[in-house]
């Protein structure tokens, strides 16, 4: 017999065995030690009160863990993780567990539920379509690793470029509030924004991170968002952008999360400049509140 408890009646160290255990033999690695799990939870607003566990015989054997958030007035809810162990499954927990999550989003007033699975999970999102949800578009991860040359971006533009952090985006008239989870602006803690104009006109708009290594050198430049405004002079913009957000062109590691393939222009700039896929992704949404018909695109 499976029941249901809230994740907040474990212990953090509870919490991390049944994590690494939930995605053993996954298709990435996802194993977390307590201190990495503790910034998850912060740095991506999960609720551990509002999040489920599964027990078969007062053992835990699976989880979904839960964020929540305000967007135009409507409140998002987030499938940050869905684990169960490799013993118990295939019978029927990661239905309970998700019909739990469900239960829950209704309780706290969600307007819209989104989740994202690895493209190759097929069961997963099969068991994600069953419970309402629908694929509203593709993701991917890009990496590109080692020097570019200088022409990588094929730019030699002159646009005027503001410098700030991600919060400045959401004022801009083509701002894209509903992106993947991890690469939302309240998720973006230590980016910075880089805005595109010509004059008066805001064109193109991109948020990033850079990690330093001890030294303060570059190691890794990551980037979570870029959206171009539609014009004649797109594709200028697109290189104008992306050249300067992964300068220098040294040997480092660039990468790119939860690109939406219906970003054509971007990701097929990205892909002219020798980056590659690494990870592919659905992006599934649930309107709880059916009167939802334009938040997602």
């Amino acid at each position: 017999m499976i029941s249901i408890k809230r994740f907040s009646e474990l212990s953090y160290k509870e919490a991390v065995v049944l994590w690494n255990e939930g995605f053993k033999y996954y298709f990435s690695n996802m194993t977390m030690t307590v201190d990495a799990f503790i910034r998850k939870l912060a740095n991506e607003g999960l609720s551990p009160e509002h999040s489920v566990v599964a027990y078969v015989d007062h053992v835990a054997v699976g989880f979904a863990i839960n964020g929540f958030r305000e967007m135009d007035g409507k409140k998002i809810a987030w499938n940050g993780g869905t684990g169960i162990k490799p013993e118990f499954r295939g019978q029927g927990i990661g239905k309970v567990l998700i019909e739990a999550c469900l239960d829950v989003y209704r309780e706290q007033g969600v307007d819209l539920a989104l989740l994202e699975a690895v493209a190759q999970n097929e069961r997963a999102i099969a068991l994600y379509k069953k419970m309402g949800y629908e694929v509203f578009e593709e993701l991917v991860f890009l990496q590109q690793n080692g020097a570019m040359t200088i022409d990588a971006f094929h730019t030699n533009s002159n646009f005027e470029i503001v410098r700030g952090i991600p919060e400045d985006i959401q004022s801009l008239e083509f701002f894209q509030p509903i992106k993947a989870w991890q690469v939302q602006v309240p998720s973006c803690k230590g980016a910075e924004s880089i805005i595109v104009k010509k004059g008066n006109e805001v064109l193109a708009y991109a948020v990033y991170q850079r990690m330093m290594d001890e030294k303060h050198n570059i190691q890794t430049i990551a980037l979570n968002q870029c959206e171009i405004k539609e014009s004649i002079d797109d594709q200028k913009v697109a290189d104008f952008i992306l050249y300067h957000v992964f300068q220098p062109y040294h040997k480092i590691k660039r990468m790119v999360r939860n690109l939406s393939k219906n970003n054509q222009l971007v990701y097929n700039t990205l892909l002219a400049a020798g980056f590659e896929t690494f990870v592919e992704q659905v992006h599934m949404s649930n309107r709880l509140d059916q009167s939802i018909k334009e938040s997602i695109q």
